[in-house]
C-alpha cells in the first residue's frame, strides 16, 4: 500500500572528488552534493553541462513533471557557491517525450532521446539568447542515448534502440548531417554495459565511457568503462 503513494523522482548532484581518488576509493553519498531547487512536482534529470563561468554551471536536463507524464528539454543554471537552482528556462518541448539531452560542453548542438517518435533531431543552441533556431531529423529510428565521438575526420555514435533499450549498443556514422547505422547485428550485447550513462571523456590520455549497469534493473549502478 506505502509504494502505491510513493513518487519517483531524481535531482541532479555534483560531485568535487577528483577522479584519481574516485577510481581509488569509489564514489559514496557524501562525495555528492544535490542541487537545491523548491520544485515539489516535478524532477530533473539526465544532466549535461553546456557551459559555465566563474558564478554558475549551465545545465541540461530532462524535467518530468508528474502530471503531463512526459519529459522536457530544460536549461538550469546553477549557483556554483551553493548548488542552488537560479533559473529554470525551457528550451525543447514536444508532442512526444524527451530525455537525456545529448551536448558537448561549450558546444551549440543537442541531441536528445527521442524513442516516442520514431526519429532522431538535432537542435542548435544559440548561446547569447538561450534560444532554440534550428531542428534537422538525422535518423528516421528514434535512438536511445545517444552519444558521440569525433575520431579524426569520422563522427561516430553509440545508441540503443527500442529493439533492446537496455541490452543493445548500435554504432552508427554520420554521413552528411544523417546517421547510418554500421550493423544490423548490435555493437554491444550486454545488460551490464550496452546502455550510455554520459559522454566519452579523456582522463591520463585515455578514453573513458559511463555507462548504465542494468543486469539486475534498470539503472542499478553506473559503471566507467
Amino acid at each position: 500500500i506505502i509504494n502505491r503513494f510513493k513518487t519517483l523522482t531524481y535531482n541532479i548532484g555534483f560531485v568535487k572528488k577528483e577522479l584519481f581518488d574516485i577510481q581509488n576509493t569509489s564514489l559514496t553519498k557524501n562525495d555528492i552534493i544535490w542541487m537545491k531547487h523548491h520544485y515539489k512536482d516535478r524532477y530533473f534529470a539526465d544532466p549535461f553541462l553546456i557551459d559555465e563561468n566563474e558564478k554558475f554551471y549551465y545545465i541540461l536536463a530532462d524535467e518530468y513533471t508528474f502530471w503531463e507524464i512526459k519529459g522536457k528539454i530544460v536549461l538550469l543554471t546553477v549557483n556554483k557557491e551553493n548548488f542552488s537552482l537560479i533559473e529554470r528556462k525551457l528550451l525543447i518541448e514536444e508532442k512526444w517525450h524527451l530525455s537525456f539531452p545529448y551536448c558537448k560542453c561549450k558546444g551549440e548542438w543537442i541531441v536528445p532521446e527521442a524513442v516516442a517518435s520514431k526519429m532522431s533531431y538535432a537542435y542548435k543552441l544559440d548561446k547569447k539568447t538561450w534560444k532554440i533556431t534550428k531542428k534537422v531529423k538525422i535518423a528516421n529510428e528514434g535512438l536511445i542515448d545517444n552519444v558521440f565521438f569525433k575520431e579524426k575526420n569520422n563522427i561516430w555514435c553509440y545508441a540503443s534502440t527500442i529493439e533492446g533499450p537496455c541490452s543493445e549498443l548500435y554504432l552508427f556514422k554520420l554521413e552528411n548531417n544523417f546517421l547510418e547505422k554500421q550493423s544490423k547485428t548490435p555493437f554491444i550485447c550486454d545488460l551490464s554495459r550496452a546502455r550510455s550513462a554520459g559522454d566519452f571523456f579523456e582522463y591520463n590520455d585515455k578514453i573513458f565511457r559511463p555507462v548504465q549497469d542494468c543486469s539486475e534493473y534498470y539503472g542499478k549502478q553506473t559503471i566507467v568503462l
